[in-house]
């Protein structure tokens, strides 16, 4: 592990008292302090159909964390890095000497905190994740709600952040972990700042955890080192990627009041709900096979020409909003690329044994609303497949990333670069879509194998021959709305599962997602957890 010199670094005074000789100073990579990744605090949440040994999990935990110090980390400013912040990693002695101590703290205060609600099933929490799990799944898509916000934060990120700031200021570390028991089912959580990297840092994490679950030594910790984009100058003019165009102060005014009417009158805060939408496996295959026999018949497409799961999926998300706009309003798709064993023009990408992210938004062809509706899913598939090869190509992902890195750079738009930055910017904006449109996102995890993450190794029946992952829960905290976000969780069980965020009039729409079955949140007031982990004879 690469560190800065200490003796470059004014001794602030860290986690009550001690001194940052304590703590190896690793930079964070500049692809990863881009204020798309700071602002985003992220919760994972597996669930599993039976109770788990908690307190076999936690002890696997902190393991983990001896083993990898780098969970612990905490954030700071950091002149010398060249994204302008680092990781301060505890060493050791620092790590032996809180371990112990953490038992001794408020509970939203602990890196890992167990809640017993034995006394209560899953399905007084969580219906559409109690109807995964006991698998009362049709074959017909359905939509049901996400937990309440306030329980769902109780129940999955009790102990977490909830903002860069808090990072930043306090002691609390980059990661924590929460598991929470009910009659029927465990959830285990990951929640930490979205800076560490990609999905494929956190699924790493969760195979190293299992790992530990199971009596096997972790891998020695992922190097944090090496950092990918560092050969960008982060102050060099880029090139407009595919889709950007500059925003004059016409447009940009037009673009002001277009996002501020839609937050404060067309879709407010308060009318945003989160749901999640069950497509079942047999439904998108079927999809994908009559979208592939359709543009096979047409004698314009080549004889190879082909849509995957990912671009069905993303044309029936985009279509379903559009059905709820006006018709004359422009919609651009977005999704999310992971460079990772793509090429990329001039750097060498390396993640072989480094954590970081590689992942990048890709704006695809924005259409009017109407011509979205009218357009067979086949067509807007096919098309959503074209644009991802052309963004994806070596030349314009260098750069999509050469973009980030200068406009969104955190040492560039809130650190001591900025002030020198909005002096020299020539007032024009890039943006991907027309000032008075909309877009949508879709991320895409399935890739990651969440669902293979298996804790056998913690269930309490000796002969349980697997505890694989049979639901996922997700939530974001960011300064901003989160509105018209989608994240395709994964394939489980052979159906897809995805996630997202609109408003209550979209989701009821008869012409879009009203179109499919509800299975609503229980609105009876839950039991009271049992008190707590050391109290619980179980934990």
């Amino acid at each position: 592990m690469g560190v800065i010199n200490t003796e470059t670094i004014s001794r602030t005074r860290l986690r009550g008292g001690r001194h940052q000789d304590h703590f190896d100073i690793v930079p964070i990579p500049v692809l990863d302090a881009t204020t798309g990744n700071i602002d985003i605090q992220t919760r994972i949440t597996f669930l599993f159909d039976k109770q788990l040994d908690l307190t076999h999990i936690k002890e696997a935990w902190y393991q983990l964390v001896e083993a990898w110090p780098f969970l612990s980390a905490q954030v700071r400013e950091c002149k010398e890095a060249q994204s302008g912040l680092a990781y301060h990693i505890p060493k050791e002695d620092v790590l032996k000497e809180h371990s112990p101590l953490e038992a001794f703290l408020p509970k939203n205060q602990r890196q890992f905190l167990s809640i017993d609600c034995s006394n209560r099933s899953l399905q007084s929490y969580w219906p559409g994740g109690a109807d995964r799990l006991q698998g009362d799944l049709s074959e017909t898509p359905f939509i049901c709600d996400s937990p309440s916000s306030q329980e769902e934060q109780d129940m999955t990120s009790h102990n977490a952040i909830r903002t860069f700031d808090e990072l930043i200021k306090s002691d609390r570390p980059i990661f924590t972990a929460q598991a929470t028991l009910f009659s029927d089912a465990t959830m285990i959580s990951l929640s930490f700042a979205h800076i560490i990297g990609d999905g494929f840092c956190i699924k790493n994490i969760f195979t190293a955890w299992t790992d530990v679950i199971r009596g096997v030594q972790p891998p020695p910790q992922p190097a944090i080192l090496r950092d990918n984009f560092a050969s960008i100058d982060v102050n060099a003019k880029p090139n407009l990627p595919l889709r950007y165009r500059l925003l004059g102060l016409r447009d940009k005014v037009k673009l002001m009041a277009n996002m501020l009417y839609d937050l404060q009158f067309g879709r407010p805060e308060k009318s945003m709900q989160a749901k999640y939408i069950h497509l079942p496996g047999t439904y998108v295959s079927q999809l994908q096979k009559e979208a592939n026999e359709y543009l096979q018949s047409s004698p314009a497409n080549p004889p190879n020409h082909f849509v995957s799961r990912s671009d069905i999926v993303l044309a029936f998300i985009v279509k379903n909003i559009a059905a709820t706009n006006d018709p004359s309003k422009s919609l651009t798709p977005i999704t999310i690329a992971n460079a990772r064993g793509k090429k990329v023009t001039g750097i060498n990408l390396d993640f072989s044994h480094a954590l970081g992210g590689c992942a990048v938004a890709l704006p695809l062809t924005g259409m009017p609303a109407g011509e979205l509706v009218k357009m067979p899913l086949a067509e807007l598939a096919s098309q959503i497949h074209q644009d991802i090869v052309q963004q994806t190509s070596s030349d314009n992902l260098r750069d999509l990333f050469a973009f980030n890195l200068h406009h969104f750079s955190w040492k560039r738009v809130h650190g001591p670069d900025a002030k020198q930055a909005k002096a020299k910017s020539d007032g024009k904006m890039p943006f991907f879509c027309t000032p008075n449109g909309r877009f949508c996102g879709l991320t895409d995890w399935r890739a990651l194998g969440f669902g293979q993450v298996n804790f056998k190794g913690a269930a309490l029946s000796g002969e349980c021959e697997s505890a694989k992952v049979k639901a996922i829960n997700t939530h974001m905290i960011t300064p901003f709305s989160t509105r018209d976000r989608f994240a395709c969780l994964g394939d489980l069980d052979g159906s897809v599962w995805l996630y997202g965020v609109l408003s209550k009039a979209e989701w009821e729409h008869k012409d879009g997602f009203g179109r499919l079955a509800k299975v609503s949140r229980n609105t009876e007031k839950a039991p009271v957890p049992v008190q707590s982990e050391i109290l619980s004879s179980r934990l």
